[in-house]
């Protein structure tokens, strides 16, 4: 998924009113949380389905972020 897709995704929510949680990439424990997420849901998707390999994908892309610290 690109990223506007994924903006276009959070602003569809938004105008819903629904909550929405935002993870940063500077927060050390981000990756961790969205490797959580993965877990959690790989039963029920399965390892191979997109959004688990994407979620998969960014929490790396994470751990890589230079300057991580605590949450802000």
């Amino acid at each position: 998924m690109d990223e506007d897709t994924d903006m276009l995704r959070f602003e569809k929510a938004r105008a819903k009113g629904e909550p929405t949680f935002t993870l940063r990439s500077q927060d050390f424990s981000a990756p961790a949380v969205v490797d959580y997420w993965a877990n959690l849901n790989m039963g029920a998707m399965g390892p191979t389905h997109p959004k688990i390999i994407q979620a998969r994908e960014i929490a790396e892309k994470m751990r890589r972020w230079p300057g991580r610290r605590q949450a802000d």
